[in-house]
């Protein structure tokens, strides 16, 4: 039996079934897309930290924003295409669109990879960091490992009462060991080499022996060196892995070594503050100095004078501390080698080879080191960040603050949304010739609807490249 109004319109409404199934769904994703958007509007109104504005790139934005209008081009040709019943220019307007899909899907993996690898540090006052990782790592270092001790337990008690099976069982801590091999004797004195199948074993047998821990000696010292997000806490002489397991040693080093490229003390201008002199005295004093050194401190303090000769002149009767965009402007400050105006700060190159040179070098709290690298992210300062003076860290994911939380929410369900659309273009692409042979209206309507929802979803990309990247 035949659906009725699949090819025809229908008499009441002059739509076929899809057409108006497609109108319905479009409905109900403006009302999703319209609360995140309300979402977004509330959490920057009533924010209560300093939002981040002009922190993605512009560029990137644009040129998916023209990608996305063209693709709207190409599928409305395709469209026309199968109208004037001419399948290989079907086929090549309908390629074209797709391509701009996966196109517009490269460019945001690129965007996406700079945030997961760039960070934001927020030291005790409030001064805050932001830079890449030196080496694109941070580790906690642990040498001298003489034991380590399994948990047969993650928690006394679990769900409902019953205690949890140890996760350690698939050994992940000993991806950590880098000195040293996994030699151990247990509590009998018998010889264990340890992997996952060997730890299982080991936490199966204290489990039914009823033990809450099974404790290992190292035949030979060990080296660790552990994400910190990994352990669950740790000290001068043990760590604690987030799954139980329990390592004994010495800890060597917990620095973050940050290559910094912008300072931000925008959290130290208290809300109240009313005179422009004493928000820059209260900056003047910031823990950021004491790991960028006193050099980046005057550069800073003249750019912010800068700051307010200008603001002054163009706005003589405004208070400059309430203007958003002079305290970012003002109290924000982009850092590169390049800027420092000492000849022994400048980097050089000579063809494709790399030259690390020493700008300046302190030893005091933060031991700074500055080094430029030609090409990367090299031409920021690199400093030395105590692991005490850190209150807060995230690279630019939603757990760095409610910015990034709301920019991944929308622009991953819109990229969510660009993934299906090309799904059931390609559908049309690939498996349309047979269709088009014995109904080609009906192949034609079918990329209508299709096309309804791919002009949709570069609407939601016009208001979202706006409202992200330029407000």
């Amino acid at each position: 039996m035949d659906i009725p109004y699949t090819v025809k319109p229908r008499p009441d409404t002059g739509l076929w079934n899809a057409k108006v199934g497609i109108w319905l769904f479009l409905a109900s994703e403006v009302m999703l897309f319209g609360g995140l958007f309300s979402a977004y509007i509330f959490l920057r109104i009533g924010a209560d930290f300093p939002w981040p504005v002009h922190v993605l790139t512009v560029k990137w934005g644009f040129i998916n924003t023209l990608v996305l209008i063209f693709s709207s081009v190409t599928v409305l040709q395709a469209w026309l295409a199968l109208k004037m019943r001419r399948w290989g220019m079907f086929k090549l307007w309908m390629t074209l669109t797709i391509a701009c899909a996966g196109a517009f899907m490269c460019i945001k993996a690129v965007e996406y990879n700079d945030k997961f690898h760039h960070y934001g540090v927020q030291l005790k006052d409030g001064s805050v960091l932001e830079g890449h990782l030196a080496n694109n790592e941070y580790l906690v270092k642990f040498g001298n490992v003489t034991t380590i001790t399994l948990a047969t337990r993650l928690n006394d008690v679990g769900v409902m009462g019953i205690s949890l099976v140890n996760p350690a069982s698939d050994a992940g801590f000993l991806k950590y060991l880098v000195e040293g091999k996994p030699e151990f004797k247990d509590e009998s004195g018998k010889s264990v080499t340890l992997n996952s199948s060997e730890v299982a074993r080991l936490l199966a047998e204290a489990i039914k022996a009823k033990k809450t821990s099974v404790k290992l000696t190292a035949l030979t010292s060990l080296k660790f060196n552990i994400e910190p997000a990994r352990l669950a806490t740790y000290d001068q002489g043990k760590a604690t892995f987030r799954d139980g397991t329990e390592i004994a040693g010495k800890l060597e080093d917990d620095t973050m070594r940050l290559l910094v490229d912008k300072v931000d003390l925008r959290r130290l201008i208290p809300g109240n503050e009313t005179k422009l002199k004493n928000a820059v005295a209260d900056v003047s004093k910031a823990d950021a100095w004491k790991v960028l050194g006193s050099e980046w401190k005057e550069k800073y303090l003249k750019h912010n004078q800068e700051q307010s000769r200008e603001f002054g002149e163009k706005h003589k009767s405004q208070d400059p501390l309430k203007n958003g965009d002079f305290v970012r402007e003002a109290f924000t400050m982009e850092i590169s080698l390049h800027e420092l105006s000492a000849p022994e700060h400048q980097v050089k190159t000579e063809g494709n080879a790399k030259d690390t040179h020493k700008a300046a070098e302190s030893v005091g709290h933060g031991e700074p080191v500055h080094t430029a690298e030609a090409g990367g992210h090299h031409d920021h300062p690199e400093i030395a960040i105590e692991k005490n003076d850190i209150h807060f860290y995230s690279n630019f994911t939603p757990k760095y603050n409610n910015f990034f939380a709301i920019y991944f929410a929308l622009t991953g369900l819109h990229g969510l949304h660009v993934i299906g659309g090309a799904i059931v273009l390609s559908y049309f692409l690939i498996f349309g010739k047979k269709m088009f042979k014995e109904d080609p209206e009906r192949l034609a309507n079918r990329v209508e609807t299709g096309g309804l929802f791919w002009h949709f979803v570069d609407l939601v990309w016009i208001f979202l490249f706006p409202l992200l990247y330029l407000m």
